[in-house]
């Protein structure tokens, strides 16, 4: 009868354990969440956040003038960083014209721009 006991013990306190261990990930998820809401970007991206602050819906990517209008950085200067290759642009499928711009590659260049 006492194996039995010990055994349920050590059942008790692996478990014990377990849920110790879980409530530590919470808590430093949860951090993790107010420290990028105070700086604006619980989504994760910078250039998101910017994005969303101008009223524009949440995307993946978005056109020049609207990455334009988000950065406050003139067109004609994206669109020299991106004739430079600093800035990687897509053209939707089908399209000739309508570069999108994605929030992360905006994320990446602003972060270089930034060195």
């Amino acid at each position: 009868m006492s194996d039995r006991i010990l055994q349920q013990a050590e059942v008790e306190t692996r478990q014990a354990d377990a849920l110790d261990a879980f409530e530590r990930d919470i808590s430093d998820a949860c951090a993790l969440l107010r420290r990028r809401l105070a700086e604006g970007s619980a989504c994760g991206s910078r250039a998101l956040a910017y994005a969303m602050a101008q009223g524009l819906p949440p995307r993946m990517t978005y056109t020049v003038a609207e990455t334009s209008s988000y950065t406050g950085v003139p067109m004609s200067t994206l669109r020299d960083e991106m004739a430079a290759g600093r800035i990687h642009a897509t053209l939707p499928h089908g399209q000739d014209r309508g570069q999108r711009i994605r929030v992360d590659e905006v994320d990446r260049w602003m972060e270089a721009s930034t060195r």
